[in-house]
């Protein structure tokens, strides 16, 4: 098993859902916002910087465990001791869109074959300590044993 931790440096986005709008007689454009886009690119950069170039893509099963810290909010930094707090964020964005914009960039960039080979996933998310820098921290694990099949 090969494992590589990383860390992207970027305010955590969620993927947003896809868009339509309808114009002329019965047209419909569809489209993605494009706000998680330098979150992702973030999250791309830091795993090319911290995975070898030849294993690239992962074309076995692979885990990950993730961190996400999102700004802390104005309202938290006044507390007792709130450098050191680990204060869960329960808001907007969701886990699910976090941990959907973070594979989605692993795929286009090319570090994994495909995301469907996901097989374990842990994720967390958190409010940027007191001072501290919002940012999502990965841990991803390539399971060499593991053979991808077509389906």
């Amino acid at each position: 098993m090969n494992e590589w931790t990383f860390i992207a440096r970027a305010i955590p986005k969620g993927q947003p859902r896809v868009r339509a709008t309808a114009f002329g007689k019965g047209r419909v454009r569809m489209w993605t916002p494009s706000s998680a886009d330098q979150f992702k690119s973030a999250v791309a950069l830091a795993a090319r910087e911290a995975l070898p170039a030849d294993i690239t893509p992962i074309r076995h099963g692979w885990t990950l465990a993730c961190v996400f810290y999102l700004p802390r909010p104005q309202r938290l930094m006044g507390r007792k001791g709130g450098a050191r707090e680990r204060v869960p964020h329960i808001g907007r964005p969701d886990i699910d869109n976090l941990l959907k914009a973070a594979c989605d960039a692993l795929v286009d960039s090319g570090i994994v074959h495909d995301d469907a080979q996901l097989y374990w996933v842990t994720a967390a998310k958190y409010y940027a300590e007191s001072g501290g820098e919002p940012r999502a921290e990965f841990h991803l694990s390539a399971n060499t044993d593991t053979e991808v099949q077509n389906g």
